[in-house]
C-alpha cells in the first residue's frame, strides 16, 4: 500500500443513497489511496454492492459524491473496472475468450495490430493461454471468472472495484484466485476496492478492512492489516497476528454475516 500523503486516489464524501422511502445507504465518507486494496465486509442487506456500484458511477447517490482524481464520478469511467460475482452474466457467450479480452481493447481504442499480444499476456497471467479459441460455457466457473479479471486487467484501469467475485467458487479455486488478483494488482500498480462475505478473505487480501452496518448501511470500524506481503495462504494464516485480526472482525459482526 502507498502511505503518500495527499489527495486520495478515490473518495466518498458524505453519501446517501435512496429509494422510495428506504434509505439503503446513509452518510457513507470513505478515502482509498493510490495501491491500496480495500476490503468492505458486512451482513447481507447492509448496501456492500450498492455502495461499490455507486462507486463505480454505475448509480447515482441521493446525496453526497464519489470523486476519483478529485473528479465527481457521474457515470461509468474506463478507469475503473468493475468485477461482478456473477462472472457467467459479465462474459459475451458468443465470444471467444480471446474475443471477450479484445472487447476491453475496442472499448480502449487499442490499435488492432497490438491485440494479439496483449490478449496474450492477459490470457497467459490469469492461466488461460491454452483456451484464447474456447468459448465461456466451455469452460469452469473458476475460468470463467479468470478470464472475467482478464478481461478486466486489459482494460487497463487504475481502479478494480469487485463484488464478492469468488463466492460461488470451491475453496480451493477461491484461495488460487485470491493469490493470482493479488500478485496482478501489485505488479498493475492497481488500486483494488473489494466485497466479501469471508472474514479471512478479506484479511488475507486487505491492507484495511472496513465494515458495515445496515438498516441503513453506513460505516462502522476500520482494521489496518499489518501482514507482510507477498501472503501465504498457509503461512500467513497461521501467525497470531492474522487470528488476532480475525478476532477482532468475527466481534464486529453480527452473528450469520
Amino acid at each position: 500500500m502507498s502511505q503518500t500523503q495527499g489527495s486520495p486516489l478515490m473518495a466518498v464524501t458524505g453519501l446517501d443513497f435512496t429509494v422510495g422511502s428506504l434509505n439503503i445507504l446513509s452518510d457513507i465518507t470513505l478515502e482509498v489511496r493510490e495501491r491500496e486494496f480495500v476490503c468492505i465486509v458486512g451482513a447481507s442487506g447492509c448496501g456492500k454492492t450498492t455502495l461499490l456500484r455507486l462507486m463505480a458511477g454505475l448509480l447515482n447517490p441521493t446525496r453526497g459524491a464519489v470523486r476519483y482524481r478529485g473528479r465527481e464520478v457521474t457515470g461509468p469511467d474506463p478507469e475503473l473496472a468493475v468485477v461482478f460475482q456473477d462472472y457467467g452474466r459479465a462474459l459475451l457467450p458468443w465470444r471467444t475468450v480471446g474475443g471477450n479480452v479484445e472487447l476491453a481493447l475496442e472499448a480502449r481504442r487499442v490499435p488492432r495490430a497490438q491485440w494479439a499480444a496483449i490478449v496474450r499476456d492477459m490470457l497467459g497471467r490469469v492461466g488461460l493461454a491454452e483456451r484464447a479459441d474456447a468459448y465461456p460455457v466451455q469452460l469452469s466457473g473458476g475460468m470463467q471468472q479468470r478470464l472475467q479479471i482478464a478481461r478486466c486487467m486489459a482494460q487497463a484501469p487504475q481502479v478494480l472495484l469487485m463484488d464478492e467475485p469468488f463466492g460461488a467458487l470451491d475453496a480451493m479455486t477461491r484461495q488460487t484466485l485470491q493469490d493470482e488478483v493479488a500478485g496482478l494488482c501489485a505488479d498493475a500498480g492497481v488500486t483494488v476496492v473489494f466485497i466479501t462475505h469471508d472474514l479471512e478473505e478479506a484479511i488475507y487480501l486487505g491492507d484495511r478492512v472496513i465494515s458495515m452496518d445496515k438498516h441503513p448501511g453506513r460505516l462502522s470500524e476500520t482494521l489496518d492489516i499489518d501482514l507482510e506481503r507477498p501472503r501465504n495462504q498457509l503461512t500467513t494464516r497461521e501467525t497470531p497476528r492474522f487470528l488476532e485480526y480475525r478476532h477482532k472482525l468475527f466481534n464486529l459482526l453480527p452473528p450469520g454475516h
